[in-house]
């Protein structure tokens, strides 16, 4: 009878052990899952790129699970600048995102797959500037072309200012997953 009662204890103890990993998302032993790696890089006319990494937002990451469980929502391939606050995890949209001289939000005019490298792709989009513009300071990437669907975004530092008529400005995301 004790030896039931032992053994008894120790399936539940094992159970209670494999329920609350599983609930975390992580068994024991296993180091392995998705991870979110992500560069954006930035150029004025000709000017030598910045790249710096980027926020993954709440909302990037319950997109990524929707679009992994479910095959919903469209691609993450709109881009768009703002003149705000720096992006954090919890935001939707840019702050102060510009709509204007040339600089809205769009498609990325080119989306490649990596090919040298596994589950990578870029995103990249070109804004012509058609006015005297304020400065550009942050950059999102979303899967919509409006509305709050902010998947990533990050700080254009140092932050672009001085764009004229006729200045281009290029943002290429880099995203990967391993």
């Amino acid at each position: 009878m004790e030896l039931k009662i032992i053994g008894l204890f120790a399936i539940i103890l094992a159970a209670v052990f494999l329920l609350s990993s599983v609930k975390t998302g992580k068994l024991a032993g296993t180091g392995e899952g998705i991870k979110y790696t992500g560069i954006m890089c930035y150029k004025v006319n000709n000017r030598p790129e910045v790249c710096s990494h980027n926020t993954y937002t709440n909302l990037g990451k319950n997109i990524t699970r929707d679009r992994l469980g479910w095959a919903v929502g469209a691609p993450i391939t709109a881009i768009g600048v703002g003149n705000g606050t720096a992006v954090a995890a919890t935001d939707v949209v840019l702050n102060s995102e510009i709509n204007e001289c040339g600089l809205s939000r769009g498609t990325a005019g080119t989306v490649s797959i990596v090919q040298t490298s596994t589950g990578n792709f870029s995103a990249q989009k070109v804004f012509s500037v058609t006015c005297s513009a304020p400065k550009v300071n942050t950059t999102g990437l979303y899967n919509a072309t409006s509305g709050n669907f902010l998947w990533a975004g990050d700080t254009i530092s140092p932050e672009v200012t001085n764009l004229a008529n006729g200045d281009t400005l290029t943002i290429t995301w880099y995203v990967w997953s391993t």
